[in-house]
């Protein structure tokens, strides 16, 4: 049905108020949206040849089971496309040649399947509903992130017929406002499926509840205001905020070394469960402070209000 009321909304956008269309020669330029869901499109979008390399309009891509064009036949056109001035809507079933794209001003929407879009590096707004990793190492800016567990597809992958979501790699991810998966709080982030999380310097998350994690890593220096990690099978915990405002609360589990070289100050509390805790630069801590591990490392040098520090 959601599907459904899309497409129909889309269709109805780009024939009542789509761009006048215009191809400027000698620059691999076409301003106007484009709309392939059907043959009639994509030998439209065919025809416009190499100025499809830079597109100022919106594009809108439809391919299901029953469609009268395929996948291969659409990435024939979408891997000549490089820059899109607009949005980029895609719903299909398999996987779409993007290799050459590299930017999207507005919004970057990709339902139904992973694609190939690895020289991606600027995004507007960024959602993701898929089954599989999403897996985006090289990407730098993406002003808005809204990522889906797609719980159809985790079902169908317990029966061995889709891949469930493991990885989330934003890793260099250099601007971004908002980072949060549908249907959470901006900053917090719920998966079940997920085994390995790596977020980049501009990522302010202050919630992760994720029960199959099994590495995480924060590259997020500033100040957070809470930081609460909920990771019972973690193995590998590196975060490198400098402070917290509040509480941090970090439940991992009995095999887990959890470092955090940056952090000095926790306003709140801080509790804290794993294997091996390095806090090398932490001096202050404004609350009650419970460690539950078999090896602490932690700055002493300045003195805090404390509950214990708890090590077998």
């Amino acid at each position: 049905m959601y599907r459904s009321l899309l497409y129909i909304s889309f269709v109805f956008f780009f024939f009542s108020c789509s761009k006048k269309e215009k191809v400027l020669e000698y620059t691999n330029q076409y301003v106007g949206n484009l709309l392939i869901n059907s043959s009639y499109g994509l030998k439209k979008a065919k025809a416009l040849n190499e100025s499809v390399a830079n597109i100022t309009g919106d594009v809108f891509i439809v391919i299901n089971s029953n469609s009268d064009i395929s996948p291969s036949e659409v990435s024939e056109v979408s891997r000549l496309f490089k820059t899109i001035t607009g949005d980029l809507i895609v719903d299909t079933h398999q996987s779409i040649d993007f290799s050459s794209l590299i930017s999207v001003s507005g919004e970057y929407r990709i339902f139904g399947s992973d694609v190939q879009d690895d020289a991606l590096k600027d995004v507007g707004k960024m959602v993701l509903n898929y089954s599989g990793d999403y897996d985006y190492p090289n990407i730098e800016i993406a002003l808005d992130v809204i990522l889906y567990e797609n719980f159809q597809q985790r079902r169908l992958a317990a029966k061995g017929t889709q891949l469930p979501l493991s990885q989330i790699d934003f890793g260099n991810l250099k601007k971004n406002n908002t980072f949060t998966c549908y249907g959470c709080p901006n900053g917090s982030l719920f998966f079940n499926t997920a085994t390995v999380i790596i977020l980049g310097e501009a990522v302010s998350i202050t919630s992760i509840t994720a029960p199959s994690l099994e590495q995480l890593e924060l590259k997020y220096t500033g100040t957070l205001p809470s930081l609460s990690l909920i990771v019972p099978k973690i193995q590998t915990l590196t975060f490198y905020a400098s402070s917290i405002t509040q509480n941090l609360i970090l439940q991992g589990s009995a095999t887990a070394s959890i470092n955090a070289p940056n952090l000095s100050t926790v306003g709140g509390n801080v509790a804290v469960s794993g294997n091996s805790v390095s806090f090398n630069s932490l001096t202050t801590v404004g609350g009650l402070m419970e460690i539950q591990a078999n090896t602490i490392e932690q700055n002493t040098g300045q003195p805090h209000n404390s509950g214990g520090s708890t090590g077998s």
